[in-house]
């Protein structure tokens, strides 16, 4: 499977209340960040398949969305993404967005909690962004920085496994066809019907 990026990748700063277009092209892609804490790059994928080791998402009506995001933020993320109203064959308003999650503290992405994750914390604990042992991948809670508070996180879920697609949508915009979901974090996210 070939994944698309859609050039170029956007440059972030800091900020409060932080609207991010990473789709040059589209602009009803959009990332909505309630703070975000440090500079860095945000991307989006586009894909007619899933990423590898990701279920597919049945009834999917767009590509599969993933973006990477190599800043820090906290609190929610309103994810906007885009759909084409022609050939639709229920009603706008029944459309969702849905988003792959993980157990909390699957570090690696494998969809288990275990030994690994943890020595990639512990590897991370007192890092930020721009420390040579930063990994945003282990700042769980999504601070800014890998603490004891992100070990315990992935402590809670040690032995635990798999992922599941979870429905995430805030609301339609059928005037615009976006449909806009809330987060925490950045695994695929797909739409279609209820």
């Amino acid at each position: 499977m070939q994944e698309e990026a859609v050039p170029p990748a956007v440059p972030v700063v800091p900020g409060d209340d932080v609207t991010v277009y990473p789709d040059a092209q589209d602009h009803r892609v959009s990332l909505h960040f309630e703070h975000i804490t440090s500079s860095g790059i945000a991307t989006v994928f586009k894909t007619a398949e899933p990423p590898e080791g990701v279920t597919p998402l049945g009834g999917i009506i767009t590509d599969y969305f993933d973006f990477d995001v190599t800043f820090s933020f906290t609190g929610m993320v309103v994810v906007g993404l885009p759909y084409d109203e022609t050939g639709l064959t229920r009603p706008e308003g029944l459309l969702t967005m849905w988003h792959y999650e993980g157990v909390i503290g699957d570090v690696n992405g494998d969809g288990n909690i275990n030994r690994v994750d943890l020595f990639l914390i512990i590897r991370a604990l007192g890092s930020r962004p721009g420390s040579s042992r930063w990994n945003a991948a282990c700042d769980l809670n999504h601070d800014g920085r890998v603490t004891g508070t992100d070990l315990v996180m992935a402590l809670r879920n040690l032995g635990k496994s798999g992922s599941d697609w979870v429905d995430v949508t805030i609301n339609v915009d059928a005037v615009n066809n976006i449909v806009f979901g809330g987060t925490s974090g950045f695994p695929p996210f797909g739409i279609r019907y209820r």
